[in-house]
C-alpha cells in the first residue's frame, strides 16, 4: 500500500518563491531537451560574443545542466567551411551550429576555413556544467484514494531541500492543496533547482475519491477526521485579512521558530504570558452555547503556551478582545496547553494564541473540543471578488462576490463586515481597496481586492497667441493634456478658426474658447483659454484733403487728414502696403489712401483724396522782336510759336504781369519780354524771352 500522508505544511517562504520568480524571469530562461528525466532550464548567454576575427563569433548557453544538451550557433559571415573546436583542439562538429552535451565544464571556438586556410578565431564561449542535488523524481507516491471531501495538502517525503513545482495552483514548495472529486484527477510534480538551473522531468499524481469509510496512506490521522487547511495569522490585527486563520477541531500547523514579532497592540492584557515568542493566532466561532476544552500538544514535546480570549461580535475586533484578561491562559514548562472556558456563546468570536517559548521546531497539534459546545469548520469555501473595470477616473465599478462550499443557512454578503444584503452584487464603487464578507449561521469569511481607475486627464497651461488687431482672426491657441487612457483627441468651443485634433486651433478670433480633451475611453476633461487684443485698431481718418487738389504737371501737392487715435499713414494703393509721404508730385491725376496706424500693424478703414494733373504745354519756340533794335519813338513787332496753349507774352520773369497788347511794342528803352504756352487750365510753360533794344533818336537839328 503507497503511503499517504496528510497533514499542514507551512506555507512556502514568500521571499522564495519572489526569489525563484525573478531568477526565472531576469534570466529569461528556456525550456531544453530532457535526458534521463533531467531537464536543464537555460539561458543565452551574449555577453562573451566579442570576436577576435571581426567577421564571425559564437553565441549559446553559458550554463547547462548535466546530462543536457545545449546549441552553439555562429553568429556572422563564413564565406568557407565553420569547424567547431574544443580548446583542446578537439574537432566536435561543422556548419553554422552544433549541438554538444559536455560532461564537464567545457570551451569552444570557431573558425572559418576557405581554401585549406583557416580564419582566425572567434570568441572562447565557455559551456558550465552543473551537477543537480537531487536524483530522478519526487518520491511522492504516484495514486491516491481517500473518503474525505475536505481540502486537504498533498505532500512529499524527502530528504534533500530542492523545490517542487506542482502543476496545481502554481505553487512552489513541498505542498499543494488537494480538492478531491469522485473523478480521478491527475496532478504533476517536478523538482526545480534555481541555483544549478536543473529540472527533473514531471511525475504524474492521481488523487480518487472512493466511497469506502477509509483514508489510505495518511499516518497520524484519525480515520475519518476532518483535516482543515488552517493557517495561523501573525498577528491579532492580521486576523481581520486572512479568513484562513479560523480555527477547526483536529487542526495541525508549524509552530514559528526565531521570529520575535509581536503580534498584540499596546493594550493587549497578556495575562500569565510573560514572554510571547513566536507568536501564532487563531479565532473560533462556536456553533452552539457551553463549554471549551483544548488539550493541544505538539510533535516535538517541547514547551509552548497560550491564551484565549473573548468574546467579541466580529473577526475584525479580534485585537479589542486581548484588551481583556485572557479567559484561560497556560505558561507552564509543559508541552501541553490547556484552554479551558468555562461557558462560551454561540455565534461570538474567541481569539487565541500559541507561542513557541522552546524556539524549536515542532507541529502544534489541536485536537477535538472536549467540552459541551459545538465547534466546527466554516463550509464557506473559495470566496472571490471580482468588479468590472472602472474607464475614467471618477467613475463607479460593480462588484460580484462568490463563493463555493455549501453555506449553514442562507448567506448574506457585506462590504463593511457590518450592513449585510441578500444580493452578492455591489454597484457604485469608486477606486479603492474593499473587504467583502460572506457570512452564513455560522461563520464569516472575507477577500480584499483593489479597484484601479485610469488617472483623471489633466491640462497643463495653454499657449495663446493673441489676436494683433481688433477684428481680426489670426489668434492661435495650442494645448497638451495628460493622463486617461490611450491616445488623446482635442476639439474647441466655439468652433471657428482651424480646427486639430492633435490640439493646434489657428486662424481665431479675439474671445472664450473650451477645450475638450477625449481619450480612447470616451472620458473627457475641459480647460478654457481667452485670446485676446493686442493692438486697437483705430476709427478712420477725417478732414482728408489736397491743396492744392488740382496741379499743372511738374508741381506738388500737400495732402493732409486727421488721426483721433494712431498715426496718420499715406498709401500710394488701395490696399495700403506702400507708404509715401504727404507731399506728392503727380504726373497724371492720382488717388492716395490715407489710415490711422496703432502700434504699426492695425490700421483702421482707408480715406481717399485724388489730386487732378492738368498738362502744362510745351515751351514757346521761334520767339523774336522784329526788329530788334529800334529807335527810340519807333515799334517793333514781338512774335512766338506754341504748339499747343496760348501764346501770351510776360512783361516780368515771373510770368506775374501779362502784356495785352504786346504787338507792336514800342519801348522807350531796351526792354526784355517773356512769353509762355498758356493751356485753357491756366498751365504755364516754360517761358522764352526776347529782348528790344531801343537807341535814343536825336533831336531836331538848330540853327
Amino acid at each position: 500500500m503507497i503511503n499517504l500522508y496528510q497533514t499542514v505544511h507551512n506555507r512556502i517562504s514568500v521571499f522564495k518563491l519572489i526569489g525563484l520568480f525573478f531568477y526565472l524571469l531576469v534570466s529569461g530562461l528556456s525550456l531544453q531537451a530532457q535526458t534521463n528525466g533531467i531537464i536543464s532550464l537555460e539561458s543565452v548567454d551574449s555577453s562573451n560574443t566579442q570576436s577576435v576575427n571581426s567577421s564571425i563569433s559564437i553565441i549559446g548557453n553559458s550554463s547547462i545542466c548535466l546530462g543536457t544538451k545545449t546549441s552553439l550557433r555562429l553568429r556572422g559571415t563564413c564565406s568557407g567551411k565553420v569547424i567547431w573546436k574544443t580548446t583542446q583542439n578537439n574537432i566536435i562538429g561543422t556548419g553554422s551550429m552544433v549541438n554538444v552535451s559536455p560532461k564537464v565544464t567545457t570551451s569552444y571556438f570557431a573558425t572559418c576555413k576557405a581554401i585549406d586556410v583557416e580564419s582566425k578565431t572567434s570568441n572562447i564561449l565557455t559551456v558550465n556544467v552543473n551537477t543537480p542535488k537531487f536524483n530522478g523524481l519526487p518520491n511522492t507516491p504516484a495514486n491516491y484514494e481517500i473518503v474525505s471531501k475536505d481540502p486537504f495538502y498533498l505532500g512529499v517525503k524527502s530528504s534533500n531541500t530542492t523545490p517542487l513545482r506542482w502543476k496545481h495552483e502554481n505553487s512552489i514548495g513541498n505542498e499543494t492543496l488537494i480538492k478531491p472529486t469522485a473523478d480521478s484527477q491527475t496532478y504533476y510534480v517536478r523538482y526545480e533547482e534555481s541555483e544549478s538551473g536543473c529540472v527533473s522531468a514531471w511525475k504524474p499524481v492521481t488523487v480518487r475519491l472512493v466511497a469506502e469509510n477509509k483514508i489510505n496512506n495518511i499516518p497520524e490521522v484519525k480515520k475519518g477526521a476532518k483535516i482543515a487547511a488552517n493557517t495561523p495569522a501573525s498577528s491579532c490585527a492580521s486576523m481581520a485579512s486572512s479568513s484562513d486563520a479560523q480555527l477547526c477541531s483536529n487542526t495541525t500547523f508549524p509552530a514559528l521558530v526565531n521570529n520575535t514579532t509581536d503580534g498584540g497592540t499596546g493594550a493587549t492584557t497578556w495575562g500569565c504570558l510573560r514572554t510571547r515568542p513566536n507568536q501564532s493566532w487563531f479565532y473560533f466561532i462556536p456553533l452552539t452555547s457551553g463549554s471549551v476544552s483544548f488539550a493541544i500538544g505538539n510533535t516535538a514535546g517541547v514547551d509552548i503556551d497560550g491564551a484565549v480570549w473573548g468574546p467579541v461580535n466580529s473577526v475584525a475586533d479580534a485585537c479589542v478582545a486581548t484588551q481583556s484578561s485572557p479567559l484561560s491562559c497556560d505558561y507552564s514548562t509543559s508541552a501541553n496547553v490547556p484552554l479551558t472556558i468555562a461557558s462560551v456563546t454561540a455565534g461570538k468570536v474567541y481569539v487565541i494564541v500559541i507561542t513557541n517559548y522552546s524556539n524549536r521546531a515542532t507541529t502544534v497539534n489541536f485536537p477535538s473540543n472536549s467540552g459541551t459546545a459545538s465547534i466546527g469548520c466554516c463550509t464557506l469555501t473559495g470566496l472571490t471578488a471580482s468588479a468590472t473595470a472602472i474607464t475614467c477616473n471618477g467613475g463607479t465599478s460593480t462588484a460580484t462576490v462568490s463563493y463555493t462550499g455549501t453555506p449553514t443557512g442562507t448567506a448574506t454578503y457585506s462590504k463593511d463586515g457590518v450592513n449585510y444584503q441578500a444580493s452578492n452584487v455591489f454597484s457604485g464603487l469608486s477606486a479603492g481597496t474593499y473587504t467583502f464578507y460572506v457570512k452564513d449561521n455560522f461563520c464569516t469569511k472575507f477577500n480584499s481586492i483593489t479597484i484601479s481607475q485610469p488617472t483623471s486627464i489633466s491640462f497643463g497651461s495653454p499657449t495663446v497667441t493673441n489676436v494683433t488687431c481688433t477684428g481680426n482672426s489670426n489668434g492661435k491657441i495650442v494645448v497638451s493634456a495628460s493622463g486617461g487612457t490611450g491616445s488623446i483627441s482635442y476639439s474647441i468651443s466655439p468652433s471657428i478658426g482651424s480646427q486639430s485634433p492633435s490640439g493646434t486651433f489657428n486662424n481665431l478670433t479675439a474671445g472664450s474658447y473650451t477645450i475638450t480633451a477625449t481619450d480612447a475611453n470616451g472620458c473627457t476633461a475641459t480647460t478654457t483659454a481667452n485670446v485676446s487684443t493686442t493692438n486697437i485698431t483705430p476709427n478712420a481718418p477725417t478732414a482728408i484733403s489736397a491743396s492744392p487738389a488740382t496741379i499743372c504737371s511738374g508741381q506738388s501737392s500737400t495732402l493732409s487728414a486727421n488721426c483721433a487715435t494712431g498715426t496718420t499713414t499715406w498709401y500710394s494703393d488701395v490696399n495700403l502696403t506702400t507708404t509715401i509721404t504727404n507731399t506728392v508730385s503727380p504726373s497724371a491725376s492720382t488717388t492716395y489712401y490715407v489710415a490711422c496706424v496703432s502700434g504699426g500693424v492695425c490700421k483702421s478703414p482707408s480715406g481717399n483724396i485724388t489730386v487732378t494733373v492738368n498738362q502744362t504745354p510745351t515751351a514757346p519756340t521761334s520767339v523774336s522782336a522784329s526788329p530788334a533794335t529800334i529807335c527810340s519813338g519807333q515799334s517793333s513787332t514781338l512774335s512766338a510759336t506754341c504748339a499747343t496753349g496760348t501764346t501770351t507774352w510776360y512783361s516780368d520773369a515771373a510770368l506775374t504781369s501779362v502784356i495785352a497788347s504786346p504787338s507792336p511794342a514800342t519801348p522807350s528803352s531796351t526792354t526784355t519780354y517773356y512769353v509762355a504756352c498758356v493751356s485753357g487750365a491756366g498751365c504755364k510753360s516754360t517761358s522764352g524771352s526776347v529782348t528790344v533794344t531801343v537807341n535814343p533818336t536825336p533831336n531836331a537839328p538848330t540853327a
